[in-house]
């Protein structure tokens, strides 16, 4: 797994390939592995999720899969790297205007409460 998700790590810069790793179904696997026990699993899916969410229909999909509950808890981590990892992904995730990505958000927060 680690080395699965390391692998889309740095690729995910790119913006074609950000688009291809979504069109194939890349976010929903990095989201699930934001929950790993292995933190070097956890880096590197957060790190790719980071990198992806510079794509705003990535952003979406991203919220839709259920990533802001773990990105937030991830700032939480005794890692600092993942700490730094998922406060990237969640400053990528505020920088939009977009309404459908604002309507996820509401969506997760009201799930919260």
């Amino acid at each position: 797994m680690e080395q699965a998700a390391g692998a889309l790590r740095d690729p995910a810069v790119c913006a074609k390939i950000r688009e291809f790793i979504a069109e194939e179904g890349g976010i929903t696997p990095l989201v699930e592995l934001l929950k790993s026990d292995n933190i070097k699993v956890v880096r590197h899916a957060a790190g790719a999720l980071a990198n992806m969410s510079m794509n705003i229909n990535n952003k979406t999909r991203i919220v839709q899969d259920g990533a802001l509950p773990r990105f937030i808890a991830l700032l939480r981590s005794q890692d600092e790297q993942v700490q730094e990892l998922a406060a990237v992904a969640l400053r990528n995730h505020s920088v939009s205007s977009d309404n459908e990505l604002k309507a996820a958000w509401i969506s997760v927060v009201e799930s919260a409460h």
